[in-house]
């Protein structure tokens, strides 16, 4: 639902595959009850007006992070020379989401000072809310990994997710600013 506050879903696929979902969704009664259905509905109605502001706070958050201390590189599909850069102009010309990672010089350390400065944005494996989170992939998403398994995807001990948010774009990047200072 775009507010930390709702897990839901859609099957699509053959007829098939729809017969069996049903047939398990009548078995144990998963479907969604009425105040999950309107969380859903509520943030379908409000989904346009938050990508188009997470993309935006997101390529902003991107170009400014390339200029603060400390950040070897930044991921994101919108800048320029990035390696998804011409496949995003071309399937997401109206913006690229909310989801960037970068990679700290000083591995752990770093993040960690990073993260006990923080004043506005969280630490948190949720993504794609309102609020800016972040996530550190050598602690959480990929912790099952082996460092050369997390190597070979790109994931370092430097590496942080963050998933940006619709707050005011100059608190995201002041609060980034704030906890990368030197």
């Amino acid at each position: 639902g775009g507010h930390s506050d709702l897990v839901a879903g859609v099957v699509v696929g053959s007829a098939k595959l729809m017969s069996a979902a049903r047939a398990r969704s009548v078995r144990t009664g998963s479907t969604l009850g009425p105040f999950d259905a309107w969380l859903a509905l509520r943030g379908l109605r409000t989904l346009d007006v938050r990508m188009r502001r997470h993309s935006d706070n997101a390529i902003g958050l991107a170009r400014a992070l390339q200029a603060m201390p400390g950040v070897a590189r930044v991921h994101h599909p919108g800048l320029p020379g990035s390696v998804s850069e011409h496949v995003a102009r071309r399937l997401m010309p109206e913006g690229t989401g909310g989801m960037l990672a970068f990679d700290l010089e000083g591995g752990r350390e770093a993040v960690q000072r990073m993260l006990s400065r923080f004043q506005m944005v969280r630490f948190a494996a949720s993504l794609g809310g309102i609020e800016t989170t972040v996530s550190y992939p050598e602690i959480t998403s990929h912790r099952a990994l082996s460092r050369e398994e997390r190597a070979e995807l790109g994931v370092g001990p430097g590496t942080v997710r963050v998933s940006v948010g619709i707050e005011a774009a100059e608190d995201i990047v002041a609060d980034f600013d704030h906890a990368l200072a030197d």
